[in-house]
C-alpha cells in the first residue's frame, strides 16, 4: 500500500524528543472491503511442537500459513515457527533478559522474512529473521499493553485513562506514542462510558483495515475509527441477545470454585450455579481481538453454546457466521491475509496433547 510521511506531535509521558516525520500506518489508502462471504478451507493442524501446547497458547499465523507459537515452560527455546506445508519446526530466540532474549513471549507478527514478538517480562519487542538472527530489539519506555502489530515498526497499544481504555500507535524505532481517539470523544463516551472495574468489561482494542476499533465484547458492539480518530462505523449486534454460558461451561466453573474453596457448602454451590448461569459471557476476547483479512473484511472469532464461530463483516454489513471445528477454543487466534489459525483441543479424544494449532485458508466463492 502507498504510504506518505506525516508528522506526529503527541508525546507520551516518559517518552522524550522533538516531533519528527514518520512513515505512519495512519497514512494508508482506504481499503474497500469485499461484500462477499468467503468460505474456509481447513488445511492442517500442527502436531510437531517440541512440548505441550495449551488451548490458551499465544499464536501468530504467517503469510503462507506457518504458525509462530509460544513454547512450553522449560522448553529449549521460547518460540517455535512451524511451517505445516514444508514440515519444518524451527526454534526462535533464547531464554534470558539480554537483547534478543525472552522471558515471557507473546507472538505478534510473521512476515515473509521475519517474526516479531513482545516480551511481557522484559517489556521489549524484538524482530528475528526466520533463521533466528536478531534484526532489531526495541525497549519499550512506557508500560502500555500491546494489542496488535501493524508491521514490524508500528504496533497498536492500549493506554488506560480515568475516562477508559484508548488505542495508541507506537513507533518502535523512535519510541513515540500517538493517541488516536481522544478521551473527550463523544462517540466513545456514548458507546462505552467510563471503563468499569471488572476486567472483562474493559474495551477490546485492535486494528481494522482502515484504522482502529474499540469494542464491547459483552454487548457485541464495535466502534470503528479511522487513523485520525474519527468514528466511521459502529457494528452493533445487540439484537442477538446475551451470550449465556451452557450447562457444561457452568459445571466447569463450579468445579474450579470447589477446587479453590470458594464454593463448598451445597447452598453456596447452588447460589454460584444460578449466578453463573445468568451472567452473560464475552462474544469475543481481548486476548484475540477482531482482525481483518486480505480483502478488508473484519473477522470476529468467539464462542457460543460451546461452539466456535467466525462472524464476518464488510464495515457494518454482517456477511454471515462461519462455524469452526475448534473444541475448547481459549480466545486467542491470529489472521494474516488469507490465513487464520486457532489453538484447539485435538479431535482425537485419545490424544496426549492438550491442544494443536488448526489452520484454515480463506477462499473466495
Amino acid at each position: 500500500m502507498r504510504r506518505a510521511a506525516i508528522r506526529w506531535t503527541t508525546i507520551a509521558a516518559g517518552v522524550t524528543g522533538a516531533s519528527c516525520s514518520h512513515d505512519a500506518p495512519r497514512s494508508r489508502d482506504h481499503v474497500a472491503a469485499s461484500v462477499s462471504l468467503p468460505r474456509l478451507q481447513y488445511m492442517a493442524a500442527s502436531d510437531t511442537g517440541s512440548g505441550p501446547l495449551a488451548t490458551s497458547s499465544n499464536v501468530a499465523v504467517g503469510p503462507r500459513g506457518e504458525v509462530l507459537i509460544t513454547d512450553y515452560d522449560g522448553a529449549p527455546v521460547p518460540l517455535r515457527l512451524i511451517d505445516l506445508a514444508r514440515h519444518t519446526d524451527s526454534g526462535i530466540a533464547h531464554h534470558g533478559e539480554g537483547p534478543g532474549e525472552i522471558r515471557y513471549a507473546m507472538p505478534m507478527l510473521v512476515t515473509d522474512s521475519s517474526v516479531l514478538a513482545w516480551d511481557l517480562a522484559n517489556w521489549r519487542v524484538t524482530e528475528w529473521s526466520r533463521d533466528n538472527r536478531v534484526i532489531a530489539s526495541y525497549q519499550l519506555r512506557s508500560t502500555l499493553t500491546l494489542a496488535a502489530a501493524l508491521d514490524t515498526r508500528h504496533v497498536i497499544g492500549v493506554r488506560q485513562r480515568s475516562e477508559g481504555s484508548f488505542p495508541v500507535i507506537i513507533d518502535l524505532g523512535s519510541g513515540r506514542i500517538d493517541d488516536i481517539v481522544s478521551p473527550q470523544d463523544t462517540s466513545y463516551q456514548r458507546l462505552f462510558g467510563i471503563a468499569g472495574e471488572r476486567l472483562e468489561n474493559l474495551p477490546v482494542i485492535g486494528a481494522w483495515s482502515n484504522g482502529v476499533f474499540i469494542g464491547d465484547n459483552i454487548a457485541y458492539r464495535i466502534a470503528l475509527y479511522d487513523w485520525h480518530g474519527k468514528l466511521v462505523h459502529v457494528i452493533d449486534r445487540q439484537d442477538i441477545g446475551s451470550n449465556l454460558p451452557t450447562a457444561r461451561a457452568v459445571a466447569k466453573e463450579l468445579s474450579f470454585l470447589r477446587a479453590t474453596g470458594r464454593a463448598r457448602a451445597p447452598a453456596d454451590v447452588e447460589r454460584a450455579r444460578a449466578r453463573l448461569a445468568a451472567t452473560a459471557i464475552a462474544w469475543f476476547s481481548r486476548l484475540g481481538p477482531p482482525q481483518s483479512d486480505a480483502h478488508g473484511r473484519l473477522w470476529v472469532v468467539g464462542t457460543h453454546n460451546d461452539s466456535t464461530f467466525a462472524d464476518v463483516f464488510a464495515e457494518t454489513q454482517f456477511l454471515g457466521r462461519i462455524w469452526l471445528d475448534c473444541k475448547d477454543f481459549g480466545g486467542r487466534w491470529s489472521m494474516n491475509g488469507e490465513w487464520i489459525a486457532l489453538p484447539c483441543a485435538p479431535d482425537d479424544p485419545g490424544s496426549e496433547r492438550e491442544a494443536v494449532v488448526k489452520v484454515w485458508r480463506v477462499m473466495e466463492r
